[in-house]
């Protein structure tokens, strides 16, 4: 099973995709921006270009509607979590967010 359900929208004539993952293991979600159509496109977890603010607030609407799902902080989503590893996770550590995110399912182990 993977730790998140995920909900994209992408802004026509824009590299720019807004995201909201609701974790599946505790009452939260996280929303982020991506940017890039390609393969493995930039993650951005702080700051939000205007074209995907947009999307971003409508997302964290409906999964607070929906759910009534807290949102997780960038400071929160950025926590390291120890012994926790994922492919792709920088030197520091693997974060909330990388976990929620990650199609690595060998994290589970």
């Amino acid at each position: 099973m993977h730790p998140s359900w995920r909900v994209a929208l992408l802004r026509e004539g824009t590299p720019f995709i807004a995201v909201g993952c609701v974790s599946v293991l505790a009452p939260v979600f996280f929303c982020y921006g991506l940017q890039g159509l390609e393969h493995d496109p930039e993650v951005l977890p702080r700051e939000h270009p205007p074209e995907v603010t947009e999307g971003i607030a409508l997302i964290e609407r409906a999964i607070q509607e929906v759910f009534n799902y807290e949102p997780l902080s960038p400071e929160e989503a950025l926590v390291v979590v120890p012994d926790v590893e994922i492919e792709h996770c920088p030197p520091s550590g693997s974060t909330l967010l990388a976990a929620l995110i990650s199609n690595d399912l060998n994290h589970y182990v």
